[in-house]
């Protein structure tokens, strides 16, 4: 075997070893047991959806820090910061975040739109206040979103978004951390 052909083997048992990685960390990730909920988290901000959103995300956080005493920042360490990805912009607030999890606020009070990205996370958002447009990927019509609905993304999918002003929802992701940060505009 000459040089090329030994660096090719290399070259595919690597890649060969990451496949077995990623797969087992999937398969770990569909066992394991989270924090939070996603029918919860729905639950939750369904109860306060059609309020206005600085008075459900005052709500909505003090149930959770009752829920889960420890795991939801406190007053003084909640940051609104900005958020820019495919071409759309808004603010976040997270609540809490893990190796394998983040609960977040979101919201935009300028209209935008663009791109999602694909993320390598299940993410699931329920509407608050305001609509939120998607179109997805393989599809010609776009769905509109009202508060109280719970819009979920599967890991892979990517979407265009029309995010209207006044649109604030309560986010939860279940992934790797490190893999969230792997988003990518395709």
């Amino acid at each position: 075997m000459g040089v090329s052909g030994s660096w090719a083997l290399r070259v595919g048992l690597a890649l060969g070893a990451l496949a077995l990685l990623l797969q087992g960390l999937r398969g770990w990730l569909a066992c394991k047991r989270y924090e939070f909920q996603p029918a919860e988290i729905a639950q939750l901000a369904r109860h306060h959806a059609g309020l206005d959103h600085e008075l459900a995300f005052s709500k909505i956080i003090v149930e959770l820090r009752k829920k889960h005493p420890g795991h939801i920042l406190p007053d003084e360490d909640l940051q609104w910061v900005f958020v820019n990805a495919g071409g759309w912009m808004g603010s976040m607030c997270l609540l809490h975040a893990s190796l394998t999890e983040y609960v977040l606020l979101f919201g935009t009070a300028v209209d935008t739109g663009g791109h999602s990205g694909r993320y390598w996370a299940d993410i699931s958002d329920t509407v608050i206040s305001g609509t939120f447009r998607q179109w997805k990927e393989g599809t010609t019509r776009s769905e509109i979103y009202y508060p109280g609905d719970t819009i979920v993304h599967q890991a892979g999918e990517a979407t265009g978004v029309m995010v209207p002003s006044k649109h604030s929802p309560v986010l939860r992701a279940q992934t790797p951390a490190p893999a969230a940060a792997l988003r990518h505009s395709c």
